[in-house]
């Protein structure tokens, strides 16, 4: 008997009588039901009885694609089509408005608003290299700290005798910002020197991560004065001044930078010193290393007159500072201090402003990391103690004091009451003081301040974290 069931109230099957049409395929199954083949691994069958197994049909079933109806399968993939067609436009859509608004925000914080007085544009010399790079957009971050960015410090004392101290960093946007210190409100406030200046028609651009230094200082003719020094694209020196003590004061440029021009080596750091007293020609000094990697120095009575120390073993882009010896205000009892890396040594040379011989100091002052090319902080508090500190590769801070004549050992500062993510042995980005003995370090994309006591130079006192953001 056949296997096949045989039934005759099935609805009539369509035979093509065409020969080329297609046909429909006969399927045979086996009473065995055999699951297995030599070819393929052996699959596990239960065996079924033959009435459960249906009829062979030799009609036309309709199509399947992937397993389902055709209809249903396209059907589905025109509705996937369409939603991951919407969702492309909606993304490229939110870029765009993401991006036109931050141009926007970024534009409306740093622009000034008032009209750029065209007598106060400053020039670029027909010889210089320096291109503008332009600036990246951010909305969130426009006044967070730039990774690589320098840092300063400096303080004055009004005729009240009120502290103000002043910190300088460098923000994403290569914009310079001051952090300003009201003693009597016991709060911090910002400012963006870059804005000023442009406010008043000095457009220059800083180059990335520029090396920064302050001076500040009281003379007969006014109870405050502060000058600021950057290096802008180009590699050329910059000097900028503040006219007035309030938060809102003008910042200009002056001659350095826009009519006498001082370009340093790629990549040198940078080191000013005043004394913060006597009178007002007292010289400003300023340190950096020339095109040829030597250090060069000039001062304020005349810029130009550049001096270079070719005889003086430096390291590229080494760490720089100053201080003076000096134990009063007169200028003929200055006596600078240079310090910096030579051969991976943390040395220094001085003499006195009127001299042009100069004398190496024979005390070693500790190792120096060789990859490490951020500034020293060096500070000459109740003369004439000085303590000079620098970070390390790894970011830790090392620092050493003199109390004439001996230096001490070089070792780390003790942190007291810091946030515990705070460590003096990693973390640190840069490092600055001013003669209040007060201590600044970028840590963890923020500044953090401590201070210090005259007789405990190296336990250092958390003050509490100085404010960068603009408001």
């Amino acid at each position: 008997m056949s296997n096949r069931a045989s039934f005759t109230n099935l609805p009539e099957v369509y035979i093509d009588s065409d020969a080329n049409a297609p046909q429909a395929l006969y399927i045979e199954h086996k009473n065995n039901h055999d699951c297995s083949s030599e070819s393929f691994p052996e699959a596990v069958c239960a065996p079924k009885a033959d009435d459960l197994f249906p009829a062979t049909y030799t009609g036309r079933d309709a199509p399947l694609v992937c397993g389902l109806k055709r209809r249903l399968f396209f059907t589905l993939v025109a509705i996937s089509a369409f939603l991951i067609i919407g969702a492309i436009i909606g993304s490229v859509a939110g870029v765009t408005l993401t991006k036109e608004t931050s141009s926007s925000n970024s534009e409306s914080s740093l622009s000034p608003n008032a009209t750029t007085p065209s007598t106060a544009t400053a020039t670029t010399p027909s010889s210089s290299t320096a291109s503008t790079t332009e600036t990246p957009s951010f909305t969130s971050n426009t006044t967070s700290i730039l990774p690589n960015s320098g840092i300063a410090s400096v303080n004055w004392t009004n005729s009240a005798g009120l502290s103000h101290y002043y910190v300088f960093h460098q923000n994403r946007s290569n914009d310079l910002i001051a952090s300003i210190w009201d003693s009597q409100g016991q709060t911090w406030e910002t400012v963006s020197v870059s804005a000023s200046l442009r406010e008043w028609g000095f457009d220059f651009d800083l180059v990335e991560g520029t090396p920064i230094s302050a001076v500040a200082w009281s003379d007969e003719e006014a109870d405050w004065n502060i000058r600021v020094y950057d290096v802008r694209t180009g590699n050329y020196l910059v000097e900028l001044k503040k006219n007035l003590a309030d938060i809102d004061g003008r910042w200009v440029q002056k001659a350095l930078g826009s009519s006498q021009w001082i370009k340093t080596a790629e990549g040198s750091n940078i080191a000013a010193w005043r004394p913060n007293c006597g009178e007002h020609d007292n010289p400003i000094v300023l340190l950096w290393q020339d095109e040829d990697q030597h250090l060069a120095y000039s001062t304020s009575q005349d810029w130009t007159d550049t001096q270079s120390l070719p005889s003086v073993s430096v390291t590229n882009s080494s760490g720089l500072a100053i201080t003076s010896f000096e134990t009063s205000c007169n200028a003929s009892d200055i006596s600078w201090r240079f310090y910096f890396d030579s051969d991976d040594t943390m040395r220094r040379i001085f003499t006195s402003s009127n001299s042009s011989f100069w004398s190496m100091d024979p005390s070693e002052l500790g190792d120096m990391s060789s990859a490490s090319k951020t500034n020293f902080a060096a500070i000459r508090y109740d003369p004439p103690q000085i303590i000079v500190a620098n970070i390390e590769n790894d970011g830790g801070v090392v620092a050493r004091w003199m109390q004439t004549p001996l230096w001490s050992t070089q070792t780390r500062p003790t942190l007291h009451g810091s946030p515990d993510d705070i460590k003096v042995s990693a973390g640190f980005k840069g490092i600055a003081g001013n003669t209040d003995r007060r201590m600044y370090g970028i840590v963890n994309g923020e500044i953090h301040e401590w201070s210090f006591e005259p007789d405990a130079p190296m336990d250092w006192n958390y003050q509490g974290q100085v404010k960068t953001a603009l408001d």
